[in-house]
């Protein structure tokens, strides 16, 4: 999420919808007054600070960012956000839950039934930690408890393959799930309440026409693909994911 006070501009930063590739070029153009959080190293010093002095974080809807700035500054201020087709998005999410648990505990944790992986952690926790040595356990530890408490995180250690995942219970309690519809309409979800909204899969070509209206020029990062391999969806898979999401299939005109 963006707070930029000299270009006046609000970035809204949904998840797994290339926001951190958004940030970083635009990273580079705020001054000492604006506010960066998540989405690159600097803001992600920053993400604890605001989260609990002022209740923002890297991916805070939009109607709680015009709640902190307020109604006119919202209004004066060029706000945008970056959605993506809805099948894509979730795979992606399901990819990048499998990129963090083999960055901590390798590669042998994927693609486990529930037994055999909840077996494999304390394992592997043990011979990290004789690997990395005293002076990092306590934040190896941290760490290890903290990613091991997300709801995706979760949901992917206790099922066996993509259509267990996306229905898991716990993958419902987690902040990534919500529509994309939630994150750029008002309170009530009646109405968009960004002046732009850019598809993913054109951003490439849009970003250009973005720098224009944010009065800055830049070139577009892409960071943090999580893609690691693809996934198939099944005929029930594409319709339990459109059931859960369409009114992003139906609002930002994607097919089911």
């Amino acid at each position: 999420m963006i707070i930029s006070e000299n270009d006046k501009f609000i970035f809204i930063h949904i998840p797994k919808n290339g926001g951190t590739s958004v940030a970083l070029p635009l990273e580079e153009h705020l001054k000492y007054n604006d506010i960066v959080i998540g989405g690159t190293k600097y803001g992600e010093k920053l993400l604890q600070i605001y989260q609990k002095k002022f209740g923002v974080s890297k991916h805070s809807l939009g109607i709680e960012i015009q709640d902190l700035v307020g109604k006119e500054k919202w209004e004066q201020f060029f706000t945008f956000g970056v959605v993506r087709n809805p099948y894509r998005r979730i795979v992606s999410i399901y990819t990048y839950s499998e990129k963090k648990l083999s960055s901590f505990f390798g590669t042998g944790i994927l693609h486990h039934s529930n037994k055999e992986t909840l077996a494999y952690i304390p394992q592997r926790i043990k011979s990290q930690i004789k690997y990395l040595g005293a002076k990092v356990n306590s934040q190896y530890f941290k760490n290890t408890l903290w990613l091991l408490k997300w709801p995706d995180i979760k949901a992917y250690l206790d099922t066996a393959n993509f259509s267990e995942f996306i229905r898991h219970p716990f993958l419902m309690k987690d902040n990534s799930f919500r529509t994309q519809w939630t994150w750029l309409s008002d309170r009530d979800h009646q109405n968009l309440i960004v002046d732009r909204v850019i598809k993913l899969e054109e951003i490439e070509s849009e970003w250009p026409k973005l720098c224009q209206d944010l009065g800055i020029s830049c070139k577009l990062k892409f960071e943090n693909k999580s893609a690691s391999r693809s996934v198939e969806l099944t005929p029930e898979d594409r319709s339990y994911i459109y059931s859960q999401f369409k009114i992003d299939f139906d609002k930002f005109g994607y097919l089911p």
